[in-house]
């Protein structure tokens, strides 16, 4: 049984890579965590065009930054949803933390300052 359970995370694994490549082949301007993608599969619609113009370079709306985080994050509104951000150290390309919803809010600040104050992150510290 517990061989079945590794098969399945291993096939899981595979399957997020694959998602994620794809992702960054459409919108090559962007990098994305592991949790981000996950998030854009399950909000695909309500994030797409957001994600669209922050490829694009374009200037976002209801753009704040999300306080106590370092390296310093952002959030842009994308309807009811949320994408949390940064700029790539050295690089034209935005980072995509994390993508959650206005109900999420609360529990994604929360995330992102421990993500971001946990040993060994920092501006170079990207990562899934």
């Amino acid at each position: 049984m517990q061989g079945g359970k590794q098969i399945q995370k291993k096939l899981e694994q595979h399957d997020l890579a694959r998602k994620k490549q794809e992702l960054e082949r459409l919108l090559p301007n962007l990098n994305f965590s592991d949790r981000a993608v996950e998030r854009y599969y399950e909000l695909g619609p309500q994030v797409q065009s957001t994600l669209g113009r922050m490829n694009s370079g374009q200037k976002l709306e209801g753009n704040h930054e999300v306080p106590r985080t370092r390296p310093k994050l952002f959030s842009a509104d994308a309807g009811a949803a949320r994408v949390y951000y940064r700029r790539e150290q050295g690089q034209s390309k935005l980072y995509i933390e994390l993508i959650g919803d206005k109900n999420t809010q609360d529990a994604d600040y929360k995330f992102l300052r421990q993500r971001a104050a946990a040993p060994g992150r920092g501006a170079a510290g990207a990562g899934g």
